[in-house]
């Protein structure tokens, strides 16, 4: 920013875990500190402090956009039902190791919503073709699920003040258009695959395919299980062994493998690997170009 390095960081101020703050030091290169850190924001918010003790504002993401700097953070804990995403911003010529520099958002950008408890922990893509701004996030996959939680991503837009618009997060069952410029892909729904779970997937060349299953588990097993699997087979040989971890009640997710396919007809069959019974498979894609 300006021919400047900076670090930001989560810490604590002491030797002991009672508040994580937010922290920027200088650095005269891009592994070097070269100055005193200075604390840009701490859990004082009724929002940042509701998991608390201890009180949290970590992971924070810097987001460059036009004349200024955004640092989108995590605030309360990640094991809560409270975990959201606070905004600092500052313009990118002010003097960002001066704390007064950087403006807090009273309210969290992205908390919870739509079905989905718990968002935070963000970092921020583009589409492959660069026309989409994408958040990455993960989220629990049911109340007082503490850390078991799921990676989920959403397109995102800027509004007319030059800030990020999160909305709220999509909801579970809702699909969501794949981001601008992904590769192509196969989709062969589970009722074609019958109860063998027997998917004939025709690719035009011989290579390594990414596959990714669309399942949802019985929200009712032992968590404290071990994950039901299947044991992928391609043309009757066994390429890869797809655990499912808990979705959450009524909430679908997906597993991904990477498996070699030929050229024409293949037959991707999911045998039982352990546990399978309480895995709902909706459908497979294949992904069809690098």
């Amino acid at each position: 920013m300006g021919g400047k390095l900076y670090f930001v960081w989560s810490g604590w101020e002491g030797d002991v875990d009672v508040s994580q703050q937010l922290y920027i030091a200088p650095m005269s290169n891009p592994w070097t500190i070269s100055g005193p850190r200075v604390q840009i924001s701490a859990p004082t918010l009724p929002w940042e402090v509701a998991a608390g003790p201890p009180t949290i504002n970590e992971g924070p993401e810097a987001v460059v956009r036009g004349d200024r700097v955004f640092l989108i953070y995590s605030a309360a804990g990640s094991w809560s039902d409270h975990y959201c995403l606070g905004l600092l911003s500052a313009p990118i010529d002010g003097d960002l190791l001066k704390p007064s520099t950087w403006r807090k958002e009273p309210e969290p950008v992205f908390q919870s919503g739509g079905g989905v408890l718990a968002p935070g922990h963000a970092s921020f893509t583009t589409s492959p073709d660069g026309k989409e701004d994408w958040i990455i996030f993960h989220a629990a996959r049911f109340p007082g699920s503490g850390w078991t939680r799921s990676v989920r991503a959403q397109p995102f837009h800027w509004g007319d003040d030059g800030r990020p618009v999160f909305g709220t997060p999509v909801p579970p069952a809702r699909p969501i258009a794949v981001p601008s410029g992904e590769p192509r892909r196969l989709r062969i729904e589970a009722e074609a695959a019958g109860a063998s779970h027997s998917f004939k997937a025709a690719v035009d060349r011989a290579g390594e395919y990414v596959v990714s299953i669309r399942y949802m588990t019985d929200s009712s097993k032992d968590r404290d299980k071990p994950s039901p699997r299947h044991r992928l087979l391609v043309d009757g040989r066994e390429e890869a062994v797809i655990d499912y971890p808990t979705s959450g009640a009524k909430t679908w997710s997906n597993a991904f493998a990477r498996v070699p396919l030929k050229a024409g007809s293949n037959r991707i069959e999911l045998a039982p690997g352990g546990d399978a019974p309480g895995v709902a498979v909706e459908s497979l894609d294949v992904i069809l170009e690098p």
